[in-house]
């Protein structure tokens, strides 16, 4: 758009128009008149004259002022290209005439009749301000009509205020919004590869440097993007391959993900033991997993129930028995010799499930489910299942448990050679993603019975543990055929075996079972004796004492053990993890029958009873045996 400027009543070059009063004075500025005829335009016969009848001159040929087709002029008679001044002629340049009266001039050096200085498309009288459309007058309302419209490419709507272009293309500053946030990019925007745009802010920076990408090359892991030479592992600041872990923000190359690896698990493996141990330890006081030994039967109290008045009760817990061969007649009394010593309600009881069985009592901890060793909960087996609530039971169970807690290495008997956990012994050798289990059980390994001079009964037995590897089948877990001497079961089995007599010198609940097993082959032996008669009334009105109530839970959780071990394995890039993870539960239980047809005996050269304690006058009748009942009469 160009305004118009005041009147002028000369031509003037780079003015605006304005109508003018008189026609510019007439003359060349080289003094020289125009001839009469002469023509005023540029001939197309001039070599300086193209064939569209343009001057190839640019500048006045006399003046040396640049020149437009419309200012160009050559005076007849002579080649030179003039402009107006020079020429001394001011014309139009819409009708080429001489110029007479009101004019019109423009900045560009042109001058116009008033009335020939109209719009070239509507032919309206132009006015201080005008336009011009491809070179040509214009007035205000054609140019608005012929000038191409500004469509903003986003919302396709006019734009007629400030606006941006990018691409050829023309936004309402509003309308050129980032792709990534959303917001008004502004006049600095970048042009994503897939045409969207984005902000300065949106840029995306290096994760490593935190500096923008400026058409560095990239790498891009785990939604981040580095500079090449910034994707480094965070822990060495050795650059990254294809090997790579994300952890937690950081990127860590194969070996420093390795490592990182095993430590995090190692922590994780020490919380999760101590776990472990925490609710072993919850277990043990709700379930009553250990002896007590308040617990153990009174003989005192048994000979009262069998009928034995007061009177005659032994002073003491600890009495030995004596077999009088000629009437069959057995009778108690009080001793200090541990070997001779039985406790008599054991006996009882044992001589019950031998008359109604024709076995001993047996005990094992089997897995609830047969076929998942590793499941949550085992299950106390009785034989017979009264036995469950009974002390006689209670023992079997508690001593088997302790032995489970030895293999496992829950129980600390440093000072006994061998006693190594079975469990952290089975770590080393096993390497392997499996569960494995194995069953021990206590045993009596020999058994006899010593005579004395006096028809005192000595019971003499040694006590072992066997264990074997637990194989699955189709129809549950059974003993392994073999035992591998090397196995860590049967290596502990063998390390208690060889120390029994300091285990049960040592622990209480072992030696509990010692005396159960000391009754058990006594009862064994006085009914091989044909001589001997069993009173079936006071052994079946005989009861055996019962465990309370909440120590009877039949079902108590699985004792196991599991690690994961994490191990790291160089590799030619670097390092490879893998995990082994090992269950080990121990079944088992209590097996007190002793293999031989007849137990054994001996004489020996010595009598049983004790002259301190009274000697033969301290000897009570044992009302459970019929001679002795009669003799008790």
């Amino acid at each position: 758009t160009t305004t118009a400027a005041t009147a002028k009543t000369t031509p003037t070059t780079n003015t605006a128009p304005a109508a003018a009063a008189s026609p510019p004075p007439r003359g060349s500025t080289s003094g020289k008149p125009k001839p009469e005829g002469q023509s005023l335009k540029p001939s197309r016969t001039s070599s300086k004259v193209d064939d569209s009848g343009r001057t190839k001159v640019k500048n006045c040929e006399e003046c040396g002022k640049a020149l437009k087709d419309t200012q160009a002029y050559m005076q007849e008679g002579i080649d030179k290209v003039l402009c107006q001044e020079c020429l001394g002629e001011c014309l139009c340049v819409v009708c080429g005439e001489d110029i007479e009266g009101a004019f019109f001039s423009t900045s560009d050096g042109s001058y116009y009749h008033q009335t020939c200085f109209v719009c070239t498309f509507c032919s309206a009288q132009l006015e201080e301000t005008f336009n011009t459309h491809q070179g040509k007058l214009c007035c205000k309302a054609c140019h608005q009509k012929l000038k191409p419209k500004k469509i903003c490419e986003a919302c396709q709507q006019d734009i007629s205020g400030k606006h941006l272009a990018l691409s050829g293309k023309l936004y309402h500053e509003a309308c050129l919004k980032c792709g990534t946030c959303g917001k008004p990019t502004g006049a600095k925007v970048r042009v994503r590869k897939d045409g969207s745009f984005m902000c300065e802010d949106c840029v995306p920076a290096c994760y490593g440097c935190g500096k923008k990408f400026e058409g560095s090359q990239q790498v891009t892991a785990a939604g981040k993007s580095f500079h090449a030479d910034c994707f480094k592992c965070t822990r060495c600041a050795t650059l990254l391959g294809k090997r790579f872990t994300p952890k937690d923000g950081e990127f860590l190359c194969s070996p420093c993900f390795a490592e990182d690896y095993k430590r995090t698990h190692e922590e994780e493996e020490k919380a999760r033991v101590r776990a472990e141990r925490a609710l072993q330890k919850k277990n043990t006081e709700n379930f009553s997993l250990f002896w007590r030994q308040e617990l153990t039967p009174s003989s005192v109290e048994c000979l009262r129930a069998l009928g034995v008045p007061s009177a005659k009760l032994p002073p003491s817990e600890k009495v030995c028995l004596q077999l009088d061969v000629q009437t069959g007649a057995v009778k108690c009394a009080p001793t200090r010799n541990d070997e001779a010593s039985i406790n008599l309600s054991y006996l009882v009881c044992a001589i019950q499930v031998l008359a109604k069985y024709g076995s001993a009592a047996k005990f094992s901890l089997d897995p609830a489910d047969p076929q998942n060793l590793s499941g949550e909960e085992q299950v106390k087996v009785f034989f017979p299942d009264w036995l469950e609530n009974t002390v006689y039971g209670e023992v079997l169970f508690q001593a088997d448990y302790f032995l489970k807690e030895v293999c496992f290495g829950n129980v600390a008997l440093d000072d006994i050679p061998g006693l190594v956990s079975a469990f952290e012994a089975g770590l080393k050798a096993i390497d392997d993603d499996k569960d494995h289990a194995a069953r021990q059980w206590f045993i009596v390994n020999a058994a006899s019975m010593d005579v004395a001079l006096d028809g005192v009964l000595i019971p003499r037995l040694s006590m072992a543990v066997e264990a074997r590897k637990l194989i699955a089948t189709a129809k549950g877990y059974v003993d392994a055929p073999t035992s591998d001497p090397s196995d860590p079961s049967v290596a502990m089995a063998r390390a208690v075996s060889e120390n029994f007599a300091r285990l049960a010198a040592r622990v209480p609940v072992v030696a509990e079972l010692v005396e159960v097993a000391k009754a058990q082959l006594m009862a064994r032996y006085l009914m091989e004796q044909n001589i001997v008669k069993i009173n079936k009334t006071a052994l079946d009105a005989y009861t055996m004492p019962v465990v309370r109530q909440a120590r009877r839970a039949k079902r108590i959780p699985t004792l196991k053990k599991t690690r994961t071990f994490a191990h790291v394995e160089e590799e030619d890039d670097g390092g490879a993890v893998s995990t082994t993870t090992t269950t080990h539960t121990m079944h088992g239980g209590v097996d007190l029958s002793y293999k031989a047809r007849k137990v054994p005996s001996a004489d020996i050269r010595r009598n049983g009873l004790d002259p301190a304690l009274g000697g033969e006058k301290a000897l009570v009748p044992i009302p459970l045996f019929l001679a002795a009942a009669a003799l008790a009469a």
